[in-house]
């Protein structure tokens, strides 16, 4: 034991050593200053090169170790939708592409119609899915989010601090924790359109599935508000519609970043989070980046001997790709 660690214990020199709430924020700032940083892609080459270089300023062994990930790019994505013979009284809907779905060709068809796929329009009933219906056409999914309740958090934890009412979690997910277009493909559904009806504010940025998987069929997600305008159209009769989306899978790699720091047993913790992310975002997961950074700085700070356990602090490329 280190007369250092005799005067104060490993925590009192990590909480000292902490830095300040305005680093923290400049982390944060810094990892959104690279934009979207997917995983394969060059912002996301260029956070991981960042991190790691933080890393090492802060006295941490570092290295990266790459993965293979799957890779999407994309671009807009459209519903035109109209009355079954009536297809000059079009309702246009602004979506955003399901991730790693694929996109529609572009080419003439035929008909002499623009590129796409063009199929009926039908509501999709999970409970009842009705394949005969669905096959073939274009699903319309409203999704709405779970909520997670806090007593069966509380059940399954270990230690639990409840210092007063805690509400319950509202998940960003639907009922199916993010496949809800898995269940339509079951269906034989030709295309998907996933209504966020249950966001809590107007939005089709959502960047859901991540898992990576290829799912091969057109698909967007749309707001709670054209939804309503969707929904409207098909309590009138039959619809047909029109899907185009730009969207393109290919594969790449990522790094995760790993800095380590010995200590005086053989046991290792882990610190991580990720650092790729779906938007150029603070919560996902710059705020992440930054709790790692600024503990591997403050454990940095103590000596070896009085770290307790070796540390391995991880930051990883791939968690928009099913945790690669």
């Amino acid at each position: 034991m280190s007369e250092r660690s005799e005067r104060t214990s490993p925590i009192d020199d990590v909480l000292a050593a902490l830095p300040p709430e305005d680093r923290l924020v400049a982390w944060v700032e810094e990892a959104c200053a690279f934009g979207i940083r997917r995983p394969g892609s060059a912002a996301g080459h260029a956070v991981e090169r960042w991190v790691a270089d933080e890393m090492r300023a802060a006295g941490l062994d570092v290295r990266l170790a790459r993965i293979e990930v799957p890779t999407w790019e994309h671009g807009a994505a459209r519903l035109t939708a109209w009355p079954a013979g009536r297809p000059h009284d079009t309702t246009v809907i602004e979506g955003f592409p399901l991730p790693f779905t694929d996109g529609t060709d572009g080419t003439d068809r035929t008909d002499g119609a623009a590129g796409g796929l063009e199929a009926d329009v039908v509501r999709f009933d999970r409970d009842h899915p009705q394949p005969e219906r669905t096959r073939g056409a274009i699903a319309v999914d409203p999704v709405d989010l779970v909520t997670l309740p806090t007593e069966w958090m509380q059940a399954i934890s270990t230690p639990v601090h409840d210092p007063g009412p805690v509400p319950d979690h509202l998940l960003p997910f639907g009922p199916r924790l993010g496949r809800e277009v898995d269940d339509a493909i079951a269906a034989g559904a030709a295309a998907y359109v996933g209504a966020l009806v249950g966001m809590p504010w107007p939005t089709r940025q959502y960047y859901v599935p991540y898992d990576g998987e290829h799912r091969a069929l057109p698909a967007v997600w749309i707001d709670r508000t054209d939804a309503t305008r969707l929904h409207a159209l098909l309590d009138q009769g039959p619809v047909r519609g029109r899907i185009d989306v730009d969207a393109r899978t290919g594969t790449g790699h990522t790094h995760n970043v790993i800095g380590t720091l010995p200590g005086a047993s053989d046991e290792w913790v882990v610190i991580g989070s990720h650092h790729d992310a779906p938007w150029a975002s603070a919560v996902e997961d710059g705020t992440g980046i930054a709790l790692v950074l600024a503990q591997a700085r403050a454990w940095a700070a103590v000596p070896p001997e009085d770290r307790p356990h070796n540390l391995l602090f991880l930051l990883n490329g791939g968690h928009m790709t099913g945790g690669a």
